[in-house]
């Protein structure tokens, strides 16, 4: 009986270690890197995703591995799941779930005159 409770203690450990996030953003999407296999997009707000998975059907529509997306704004949905890799180091994983075309509008900061 101990064996067993130890078992499911244990899964419920692992399971809560491995619990994926689910976040919802606007990027733009920059392109496909060969060396590292990653999709990367830059986010509204100036920082850049990474996706090392990407859901089949999204591959399907959009086909991220050519050029033909570059520059184009999308709502991406994505989890970012942490898990261990093969040094026993935790580490996120971010994968594209969702993504449907969208439009960021960007802010150009004016250029302030520093003559006085």
């Amino acid at each position: 009986m101990k064996s067993i409770l130890l078992t499911v203690l244990a899964s419920t450990g692992i399971a809560s270690l491995v619990q994926a996030q689910e976040f919802k953003e606007k990027a733009t999407f920059i392109g496909y890197d060969t060396d590292f296999k990653t999709y990367t997009f830059e986010a509204e707000d100036g920082d850049y995703l990474e996706f090392e998975k990407v859901d089949p059907n999204v591959m399907a529509k959009y086909k991220l591995t050519d050029k033909t997306q570059r520059g184009k704004d999308f709502l991406v949905e994505y989890d970012v799941e942490a898990i261990e890799n093969e040094m026993g180091d935790i580490i996120e994983v971010y994968i594209l779930s969702k993504m449907s075309p969208t439009v960021i509008i960007k802010n150009e900061e004016e250029e302030e005159d520093d003559d006085f």
